[in-house]
């Protein structure tokens, strides 16, 4: 297991502040969402891209709100939590300003069935919520980066999935899963921030993981460049071996980077998207 030194830093990296902001989710879904519906030619509208990155934006904001009501400015351990505790209230005024504008958009763009499938998926998201900041000892055993995993791939996927049920089930179990290590090494290089905050991670209650998500890393992308082999070429399952091979490799070379490093390229792993879709590589 790598350890990595906690330091505070008076002034965040030009390179956090999309971390810091959470403006790197929101890109990661849109981005995934576009490879799925131009994968399986699905001509998703503009608002549909926009709804999705507003919504992650609001999941994660309020995440972490709520985890800065319980630090201090001494207690924050990383440069997003010392900032959600030093603009907690503009930044609560920010996100009930952006609520409002995706209560419109959802009103005024979507049909009724794509409100119900996302009042659904909220409903998922309010449970999240509950297990994880006010009912944690009861849900403690389900690991929220499970949770994460989940709600992300069904969000993504929340307007592609009733058009195409059958053809997305299998590369969205392994988008699911491709989270999942997302989120896990995450928690496995800010272990040592979460400890002093008083936070819960996957490894207090499974510290026998950081031993095999390396392996699970290194299974997926082999799974997923065999079945590229022996299925019609994937451009998802492509980008899911490309995203977990730079999973592998990051906690390979971890020592060499500071948790704040390791957190930011966590997420750049995920862009894998960007190539085929720049270069038009897709079916449109």
């Amino acid at each position: 297991m790598t350890t990595t030194t906690v330091k505070k830093l008076s002034l965040p990296h030009l390179w956090e502040w999309p971390t810091i902001l959470s403006l790197d989710a929101p890109l990661i879904a849109v981005l995934w969402q576009a490879l799925f519906a131009r994968a399986l030619k699905i001509d998703l509208a503009g608002h549909h891209y926009f709804l999705l990155a507003l919504a992650v934006w609001l999941l994660y904001v309020a995440d972490r709100w709520v985890d800065g009501l319980k630090l201090s400015v001494s207690t924050a351990q990383s440069s997003r939590h010392r900032f959600y505790v030093l603009r907690r209230w503009p930044l609560l005024y920010l996100w009930l300003a952006v609520l409002l504008l995706s209560l419109v958009f959802v009103l005024f763009t979507l049909d009724g069935s794509e409100i119900i499938s996302g009042s659904l998926l909220l409903a998922a998201v309010l449970v999240y919520f509950a297990g994880v900041h006010l009912a944690e000892p009861v849900f403690r055993r389900i690991p929220k980066e499970l949770f994460i995993s989940l709600l992300f791939g069904a969000g993504v996927t929340l307007f592609i999935v009733p058009l195409k049920t059958a053809a997305v089930l299998l590369p969205l179990l392994l988008f699911v899963v491709l989270c999942f290590l997302n989120c896990s090494f995450i928690a496995l290089w800010e272990e040592q921030i979460d400890r002093q905050q008083g936070q819960h991670s996957l490894l207090q209650d499974y510290p026998g993981v950081a031993n095999w998500l390396p392996w699970l890393a290194l299974g997926l992308a082999v799974l997923a460049l065999l079945l590229v082999i022996f299925l019609p070429p994937s451009p998802l399952l492509l980008a899911v071996a490309a995203s977990s091979s730079l999973l592998y490799l990051l906690q390979q070379t971890s020592a060499r980077f500071s948790s704040a490093a390791l957190r930011v390229l966590a997420d750049v792993s995920l862009l894998t998207p960007i190539l085929p879709l720049v270069l038009g590589l897709l079916p449109g």
